[in-house]
């Protein structure tokens, strides 16, 4: 198993955790619109991750 199938495991079972303490951690270090779009480059991500994102996403990678 790889990296990356590691990480989408991580990701599929424990996502809402993940937002939750990613997002205490954004909001203690930035302010206003910064913060907004880190958690929705966070977000972004885990969508990535977890396959959920569109294909060109994905495809962004490669």
């Amino acid at each position: 198993m790889g990296f990356m199938d590691k990480a989408k495991d991580a990701v599929t079972g424990n996502r809402e955790t993940i937002e939750q303490k990613a997002g205490e951690a954004i909001d203690s270090k930035l302010d206003g619109d910064k913060a907004g779009k880190a958690k929705d480059a966070l977000k972004t991500g885990l969508d990535k991750l977890s396959g959920q994102g569109s294909d060109d996403a994905a495809n962004d990678e490669n």
